[in-house]
């Protein structure tokens, strides 16, 4: 994987900690969106692309972007533990998917992208649904 195309990502797609959660994580996705489009000629979107066919670049894509970013992740959402914003006992791994997960549905299907007012909503559902969950 191209080491500027990671340095990029790791640069604009990091994890604000505000100490508000919805608006941490909107910043975050709208961070992801921004490398991911247009997809005609994101680089990123490219690497992704390219990795479904390369295990090797699939496998230097995930050490060097996507578990770097899932620790970032998991350090804000644990961050959001101890404040209370969601349970303790959350599995941050569902949370991840369930945050991220609409973003490379619509990218893989040429779906648009979510506008902030939707992306707001989704991550709002997900919230509200993971503090339901815990009681």
């Amino acid at each position: 994987m191209a080491l500027a195309v990671s340095s990029e990502a790791a640069d604009t797609a990091g994890h604000p900690d505000t100490g508000n959660l919805v608006e941490d994580v909107l910043a975050q996705l709208k961070a992801v969106i921004a490398l991911l489009t247009p997809h005609q000629t994101s680089a990123l979107t490219g690497i992704i692309a390219e990795a479904l066919r390369d295990d090797d670049l699939a496998a230097n894509l995930r050490e060097q972007l996507i578990m770097p970013n899932i620790g970032l992740f998991d350090e804000r959402m644990r961050s959001a533990q101890r404040h209370g914003e969601i349970p303790e006992g959350a599995d941050l791994n569902l949370l991840n998917d369930l945050l991220h997960g609409t973003l490379y549905h619509r990218l893989v299907f040429h779906l648009d992208m979510p506008d902030d007012d939707e992306l707001r909503e989704r991550i709002q559902v997900v919230i509200v649904g993971l503090n339901a969950r815990a009681h």
